[in-house]
């Protein structure tokens, strides 16, 4: 049994209610969770409980705390061991999106973010959801005006957690320019 608290106050992290100084990375859980994995040697298998562990202990010995995994639903396993080990997990979105989202791709998107919400909203260690990678092919004004609806269907589901409205791609470009974000828990 775990529990957390993670918020956000005067440019500040809080977890369970003491400032946290966020040293992170993004990560491809174990061989055979991904299409990226081609830095584990062959054969390619579900890794064991131990696998998991030990990759978990690795990133923690190098001093980072907070892991984003990008393009993919965070593996179950991986979560389990990183509530019990201590590592803080970033959920980003999924890079599948080749169109702008409205209508139909709106709703299927949403349906994916739902069944990943409901799926991990129990780990502590999941600390954040991102709503979209990169803005897919949205202008920066859509942009904006998609990630303030996805934030809502997000809290909606989950008050808890901190949201992210868009990583890389259009946020790089406005990174000057503190404010010009959407509907965002982090700018």
């Amino acid at each position: 049994f775990g529990m957390r608290k993670i918020e956000t106050r005067n440019k500040t992290f809080f977890l369970n209610n003491r400032p946290i100084y966020f040293v992170g990375g993004g990560v491809i859980p174990g061989p055979g969770w991904g299409d990226c994995d081609w830095h584990h040697a062959p054969p390619y298998h579900n890794p064991t409980d131990e696998e998991v562990r030990k990759d978990i202990e690795m990133i923690k010995s190098t001093g980072v705390n907070w892991v984003r995994v990008s393009l993919r639903p965070a593996p179950a396993k991986f979560l389990y061991w990183a509530d019990r080990m201590g590592l803080l997990v970033w959920q980003g979105a999924a890079w599948s999106l080749s169109q702008p989202v409205k209508g139909d791709k709106l709703d299927q998107y949403k349906t994916w973010l739902a069944s990943l919400i409901l799926r991990d909203h129990n780990h502590p260690s999941l600390v954040m959801w991102e709503m979209m990678n990169e803005g897919g092919p949205n202008t920066w004004e859509s942009l904006k005006e998609l990630t303030a609806k996805l934030y809502d269907f997000a809290k909606g589901l989950d008050e808890t957690r901190l949201i992210l409205d868009d990583s890389g791609g259009w946020s790089i470009g406005v990174l000057n320019d503190p404010g010009n974000h959407g509907k965002t828990d982090i700018d």
